[in-house]
């Protein structure tokens, strides 16, 4: 059973913000602006995604605002890549 689903196996459903799970994977300490949508939604998909997770983010405003040595705003695995190399290193 991969982490987040229910007892029959499937995958859970998010009706409503509620419903998400209260952890954070990217957390507060980040560089972006208030309300920024970026930011919105890196945080949102972070709370859904189930199993071991690894970032892989290619240079730009999320990777600039979320990464100021020495602190990051990521709490599972980041890996900071070229643009031409996001793909491969994410494969």
């Amino acid at each position: 059973m991969v982490g987040g689903e229910g007892m029959s196996g499937q995958a859970p459903v998010f009706k409503t913000p509620k419903d998400l799970p209260r952890e954070d994977w990217f957390t507060e300490g980040h560089r972006l602006c208030a309300g920024c949508g970026a930011g919105i939604i890196v945080r949102l998909a972070m709370k859904v995604i189930r199993g071991p997770t690894v970032v892989v983010n290619p240079t730009g405003c999320v990777e600039v605002s979320t990464t100021c040595y020495p602190y990051t705003a990521w709490k599972v695995p980041y890996v900071h890549v070229a643009f031409e190399n996001g793909a491969a290193v994410a494969s």
